[in-house]
């Protein structure tokens, strides 16, 4: 009862502490009605908490903002059969400090997936606290798909690409107004695969002045001829020195796969997606989407109960360490980001609390975790819960929440933007991770 009452206390004082604090933000981000910010009670950050594990089972509430974005004009409920859900799937903020928040809605087209997907795109000045309303990229019917892999190259360059057959690469000039380039996607050189799926964000390396030099992105897809989707996936490793318009150095890690054992029954374990960075220190840095274990394949026939790991390389791509799993099942959809002094923030989106193989819980939402040695050790015991909702509707492992995506904004906070399907929308939470000292 008295960790109860403490929990219960300090929730009190930060829920005022935040208040005040985000209220002098506000008025220095220019959010006053003079500022010409939309002054409807809905928009804008509003005060919230984050949690952190203690490392010893208890949790510890940090200030945060928050906000939700939903396509539409505002007058529609989300439980109105014609409300029209959005998913963002990528965020970045450009060298000209505006944020670029990328998406896809249902536009309930009966040609079904991938056509009722429409790619959109919105924009903020002020940090994220008011946005343009969601626009189409493209309102023909040649343009549909989730957008994937969500890359700011520098100078008003932006590139994505859509989850189709085949995927289309989308470029933008002028800092994602207009999108006039587009092309398939180059397939890869693998035998054994006919295209790639790309879930995750791509390592840039830019010049002194911002630009990309070059990028390197995962990419997957099952073997040719297998009829399960979630069976053992080949995972792809390539570069490209053009913004993404040609891709070279294919490689598919041998460490990326491997054997684990169930029941006396041995079986292949592998990656779907990942995200990828360079560490401060030079080396690279793979978060990767793990196919569920086994005794969920025999439970459920989903991904939402796949895991995710980490894995690195010390020789540039060449060869990388055997995965470390964070989470067996049950989080995935990874995003990586660099702090200044060379911390490595993970976020990931939680779509079941799987623990010790069970359903512990009906939390859902968005986490992170903290490297502070270049990626090869990982603080799950002062792990983050960034979005934090119940949902359950009678359904086994039932989904509420999609991708997430972060950026690390200029002023040091991090934006988090998750799906958050009860809501038909998306949402965004401004957050500082607590660093070790």
């Amino acid at each position: 009862m008295s960790n109860r009452c403490a929990f219960l206390k300090q929730s009190s004082v930060l829920s005022v502490l935040v208040s005040v604090l985000l209220g002098v933000a506000g008025s220095a981000m220019g959010s006053s009605p003079s500022a010409g910010v939309a002054t409807a009670e809905h928009q804008g950050w509003k005060p919230t908490w984050i949690k952190q594990a203690d490392g010893n089972g208890g949790w510890v509430l940090r200030p945060a903002q928050i906000q939700f974005l939903h396509y539409g004009d505002g007058k529609r409920p989300y439980d109105d059969h014609k409300s029209i859900h959005f998913i963002p799937f990528g965020v970045q903020q450009m060298d000209t400090d505006e944020i670029a928040l990328i998406g896809a809605i249902d536009n309930k087209d009966s040609r079904g997936w991938p056509h009722n997907q429409k790619p959109v795109i919105a924009f903020s000045e002020d940090r994220g606290n008011t946005w343009t309303p969601l626009k189409m990229i493209d309102e023909s019917d040649t343009c549909y798909g989730r957008t994937m892999v969500f890359t700011y190259l520098g100078k008003g360059e932006l590139t994505f690409l859509t989850e189709a057959e085949p995927s289309v690469q989308y470029f933008s000039y002028d800092y994602g107004r207009t999108w006039p380039d587009r092309q398939p996607l180059q397939p890869p050189t693998h035998d054994e695969i006919s295209h790639l799926w790309y879930e995750g964000s791509s390592l840039v390396d830019r010049d002194a002045g911002g630009v990309a030099q070059r990028i390197a992105s995962i990419g997957y897809n099952i073997r040719k001829g297998s009829q399960d989707r979630h069976s053992t996936p080949i995972c792809l490793l390539r570069w490209s020195k053009d913004g993404g318009k040609t891709w070279f150095n294919e490689t598919a890690s041998k460490s990326w796969v491997w054997q684990n054992e169930y029941q006396g029954q041995a079986y292949w374990q592998g990656t779907n997606e990942g995200s990828i960075v360079r560490g401060a220190n030079g080396w690279l840095v793979a978060a990767l989407r793990i196919n569920r274990p086994l005794e969920f394949r025999v439970q459920q026939a989903t991904d939402n109960l796949n895991g995710m790991g980490v894995s690195v390389s010390k020789d540039n791509g060449a060869n990388w360490s055997a995965v470390q799993t964070l989470y067996r099942a049950g989080r995935m959809h990874t995003h990586l980001l660099v702090l200044p002094d060379g911390e490595i923030v993970l976020t990931y989106i939680e779509r079941q609390d799987i623990q010790n193989g069970q359903l512990a819980s009906y939390r859902r939402g968005a986490g992170a975790v903290v490297s502070y040695d270049n990626g090869l050790t990982w603080d799950t015991a002062h792990r983050y819960l960034l979005g934090d909702f119940e949902f359950a509707d009678q359904t086994p492992y039932a989904l509420a929440c999609g991708h997430q995506w972060s950026a690390l904004l200029d002023d040091g906070h991090i934006l988090t933007v998750y799906g958050h399907y009860p809501s038909k929308g998306a949402c965004l939470v401004k957050w500082k991770p607590t660093l070790r000292q």
